[in-house]
């Protein structure tokens, strides 16, 4: 059973003098009473915090070790003083000893009681939040104003607590101490699930290392970070989010925490790949549409002459579409053009690009390919228009195309001569029938 003087010890700290009678005695209860003797050490610099101390008799000193060896005393712990909380909620190295100078009995928590007991008592978490958050600088007057800080903490707990945006506390080895509720909201993970693991368990995989890399390079450094990361759901699903990670600082310049605020920017992210495939492929077949196939054009132009490979320019039209349309009906005339858009995307490699310049008249460029590998591309392309059959009220409908084709010669500076070549290959297959292939 606690003793009063335990009790007392523990309400005369700052993480617990706000605390009803039940919680103290609560969190008396978690503790064991150790007699130490003069000259022993309660901790050494360096240890990790695992314990949270009360001095119930005696004396307690915090010393560094002097160059001549001897020690000098940072602070003198008597009677009632209660220390460790910083390291038993962060697990920060001790910057100094703590040795018994008179014959003592401590009172201790050791932190994984400690932890789990915050977890399970929102009255007391909230106290430990509050302390968390006094460590992000927000105002000048924190420290010199304790009356003023507190008000200014409780407000700022407040709007952290109801922010539109994800708010993450790590200590510096990264390790989750607080998340706002936005966090579960969007993430899925509950507080409880994540305090003590790394924000890596939000990880896609689909994050360039490099981007990672970056990161941490800036805020170790003790820069701010500002970046897109992809991430990942509990469920799985995979979301964006836009991030601003910066380090908090003691008074002696050492980063004791990071922050990060975090924006889910996905529906952002889609607007803009929906609005950067409007503005570069064409709406109708899903190919691309005729300014961003010429402006890839020009960078294949620039890349075959830098590198000296061969780059093949296919035309293709649609014969006798004009007569299709009239006949069927522009509906069928569009079904028309989706089927020859299909067609044109299963028999040409991921790094060729398919473009509709207008009409029925669509545009290959092949990269690194000779015109013998190019000529029969095109053949493979024109027996598979020629298998296409659009079911119509009239009946099966059936066409063909035509093509031309034409190699880049590397002394030309831009795309239009081997446009004009290969389009007047493919006006000769037309004249010469139709349904045809011709290279220039």
């Amino acid at each position: 059973m606690n003793t009063t003087r335990e009790r007392k010890a523990l309400a005369s700290n700052f993480l617990f003098k706000d605390l009803n009678p039940d919680l103290i005695d609560r969190v008396a209860s978690l503790g064991k009473t150790v007699a130490c003797g003069a000259g022993e050490f309660v901790f050494h610099k360096g240890d990790p915090g695992n314990t949270l101390y009360s001095v119930l008799s005696g004396t307690v000193e915090i010393t560094v070790d002097k160059p001549d060896g001897s020690r000098y005393v940072l602070n003198t712990l008597n009677e009632g003083c209660t220390f460790g909380e910083i390291a038993i909620l962060d697990g920060m190295p001790r910057t100094a000893d703590a040795v018994v100078a008179k014959e003592a009995e401590l009172y201790v928590i050791s932190r994984g009681a400690f932890m789990d007991f915050l977890r399970s008592e929102t009255d007391v978490f909230e106290h430990v939040l509050r302390l968390l958050t006094e460590r992000v600088r927000w105002v000048s007057d924190l420290i010199e104003q304790r009356n003023r800080a507190e008000a200014e903490l409780r407000k700022l707990t407040s709007a952290v607590e109801h922010s539109p945006n994800v708010v993450l506390i790590t200590d510096p080895a990264g390790y989750i101490e607080y998340v706002n509720p936005k966090f579960a909201e969007l993430t899925g993970w509950e507080t409880g699930e994540v305090i003590g693991h790394r924000p890596s368990l939000l990880k896609s995989g689909q994050t360039p290392i490099e981007t990672y890399r970056e990161l941490w390079g800036n805020i170790s450094a003790g820069r701010e970070w500002r970046g897109e990361l992809l991430n990942k759901k509990k469920d799985g699903e995979l979301y964006w989010e836009s991030c601003c990670i910066a380090p908090i600082f003691d008074n002696e310049g050492a980063i004791t925490n990071y922050v990060a605020v975090k924006e889910d920017m996905t529906e952002r992210k889609h607007l803009e790949d929906e609005l950067r495939r409007l503005a570069t492929t064409d709406g109708l077949t899903g190919v691309a549409n005729r300014r961003h196939f010429m402006n890839t054009a020009a960078t294949e132009v620039v890349r075959s002459r830098r590198h000296g490979h061969p780059l093949a320019f296919m035309m293709m039209d649609i014969d006798f579409f004009k007569r299709i349309n009239d006949t069927y009906g522009h509906g069928i005339g569009d079904e028309a053009l989706k089927a020859v858009a299909k067609s044109l995307k299963e028999c040409f490699r991921p790094n060729d690009t398919v473009g509709r310049l207008g009409g029925e008249e669509f545009a290959v460029l092949l990269p690194e390919t000779d015109i013998d590998r190019a000529v029969a591309a095109a053949e493979r392309l024109r027996n598979a228009i020629s298998k296409i059959v659009i079911n119509t009220e009239q009946g099966p409908l059936s066409f063909t195309c035509s093509l031309g084709v034409a190699i880049y010669d590397h002394s030309e500076e831009q795309i239009d001569p081997v446009m004009n070549r290969a389009d007047a290959a493919l006006y000769e297959a037309k004249e010469g029938g139709r349904n045809r292939v011709i290279a220039a």
